[in-house]
């Protein structure tokens, strides 16, 4: 393996050596006569040489090399420019040779010309840059802790001047771009990254890569054509200025296409389940009944809205025969897709045991017991089924752990109807459920509802509590149901305010006036 020694002894080749502060010390008459630099090159800072858009690139990988002995460069034949003695610059080879002699580092390089161009020259030398070298000493040691640290990042960052050409970047962008990596300094950034953008035309001035970084602000995807290969870019960037004068842009960059073809297609499946959850929303209405054909012994009101696109709460209402009406109200354990299939399984099956018994104790026993049978989710049902002697104004009830509804009497008298007659459907199968019996007179008003109606949080965190809807109940001057379950909605809405409904609001009122009314409510 060559050494410095052996570089000086190359009378032949053109050879230069610094030590670790950049300084030449050492040029050999080749090299003086190759790129046309006098004698009083040595002494002098390698930045003479190197043209400024190599400056920082350099700067942090020998900074490197000093806290790691690790060097990318070294021993490995590269091609970069360098600047003539007249000014112009020159395409070469460079051999890059590294060692220790007594403690100190010293850097050698053996400079072959491959394409000399007389009518190029090299990039102004900005005052930024002869700062950086002015200042390099201090800098030095974190620089090139920072470079180890961000080649191993595995997105790609890049280094810009203000006018957007690279300065430095990791290697993550050298294989982003598929470059070698000192023919990607000094390039303009825009060139190397063709980002899509409607506010870019084909112009890649510095107007332009402004106007890029400001789309950066507003947003952070881009597509890029990268080797005739359609990617999407996640580009965020972040200015600081070294002095009131200049300015650097630090570009972090990280491909995306694949994250955004998984991200779009959740967006779909959400778009999906979106339309079918509105679909079985609209399927779960269309089972609630909407109307009844009219009596002049009662009339009734119900109203539901669940807290997400489907939910469990249910109730029905439908004639038995002639004189009995039977109605229920119920609140299945849970929201959703689950919740809403137990809730149809539920009315389907109490409705078919009403036609078969008028007893609703017997009814909800049925029903348990079927749904135990199935009832491999362990969900459970509470509900409310009574009938409705229309002729009479009996009302005969069965409570199966369902929050118990009010009684609003003629005197605007509201009373708790608190018999509760057996557990939740879907715990034990072999329950025997009670009853209850209330005489109803002209103008008595029932009310019952879901938990989702007294748990309605507001941003406090308090209740609105079955004492503030027995309140809303008896102050109501109401006087059909849908007014009624209108009014508590309305109550419940300004309680809560701004805070997100969290369980199924369902209201059902029925107001009883007997056979002595002979108009239409």
């Amino acid at each position: 393996m060559l050494d410095l020694r052996g570089l000086k002894q190359k009378k032949d080749l053109p050879i230069v050596i610094s030590n670790r502060k950049g300084i030449v010390n050492y040029v050999n008459d080749c090299f003086l006569k190759t790129f046309k630099w006098d004698k009083d090159l040595i002494g002098s800072s390698l930045t003479r040489i190197i043209p400024s858009h190599y400056h920082d690139s350099h700067n942090m990988g020998f900074s490197r090399f000093l806290i790691t002995g690790q060097s990318k460069i070294a021993h490995h034949l590269i091609e970069a420019q360098v600047i003539m003695g007249n000014g112009n610059l020159c395409k070469s080879h460079h051999l890059i040779v590294v060692e220790k002699i007594e403690g100190d580092v010293m850097i050698g390089a053996v400079l072959t010309p491959v394409d000399y161009d007389s009518s190029s020259s090299p990039p102004p030398q900005s005052n930024l840059s002869y700062r950086r070298s002015q200042t390099i000493d201090e800098l030095r040691g974190t620089m090139g802790k920072m470079e180890l640290a961000l080649t191993e990042v595995a997105d790609a960052i890049v280094w810009t001047n203000q006018e957007g050409r690279i300065c430095w970047c990791n290697e993550s962008f050298d294989k982003l771009t598929e470059r070698d990596h000192l023919s990607i300094l000094g390039e303009e950034f825009l060139k190397l990254i063709q980002v899509n953008s409607g506010t870019l035309g084909d112009d890649l001035s510095l107007v332009s890569f402004n106007r890029f970084l400001d789309d950066c602000r507003a947003r952070s995807e881009f597509e890029v054509d990268l080797q005739g290969k359609r990617e999407i870019l996640e580009i965020r960037s972040s200015d600081f200025h070294v002095d009131h004068q200049q300015r650097s842009v630090v570009l972090v960059i990280r491909v995306i296409t694949e994250q955004r073809k998984i991200m779009d297609a959740l967006d779909a499946s959400r778009k999906r389940m979106e339309r079918e959850l509105e679909f079985g929303r609209e399927i779960q209405m269309s089972l609630l009944p909407t109307t009844l054909p009219g009596q002049t012994e009662f009339a009734l009101y119900a109203d539901t809205q669940p807290a997400l696109e489907v939910g469990g709460d249910f109730y029905d209402y439908f004639y038995l025969n002639s004189s009995l009406i039977c109605f229920c109200i119920g609140d299945v354990a849970g929201k959703g897709v689950a919740a809403a299939i137990l809730a149809a399984v539920t009315q389907t099956m109490v409705k078919n045991h009403s036609y078969v018994s008028h007893d609703p104790s017997e009814i909800i026993a049925h029903a348990n017991r079927e749904i135990c049978e199935r009832n491999r989710a362990n969900m459970f049902v509470s509900l409310i089924l009574a009938i409705l002697d229309i002729e009479s104004g009996e009302l005969t009830y069965t409570n199966a752990g369902h929050n118990m509804p009010f009684l609003r009497r003629t005197d605007h008298i509201v009373t708790v109807m608190n018999q509760k007659h057996g557990p939740v459907l879907g715990i034990e199968p072999d329950v025997s459920y009670g009853k209850s019996v209330v005489k109803l007179a002209c103008g008595d008003a029932i009310f019952a509802y879901t938990d989702g109606v007294t748990e309605a949080v507001n941003d406090k965190g308090r209740l609105y509590s079955q004492e503030r809807l027995q309140k809303a109940i008896g102050n109501s001057d109401w006087v059909t149901p849908r007014q009624v379950t209108s009014s508590v909605k309305k109550q419940i809405a300004r309680f809560v305010g701004a805070a997100e409904q969290a369980d199924d609001i369902t209201l059902f009122c029925l107001i009883f006036y007997g056979k002595q009314m002979d108009y239409h409510i």
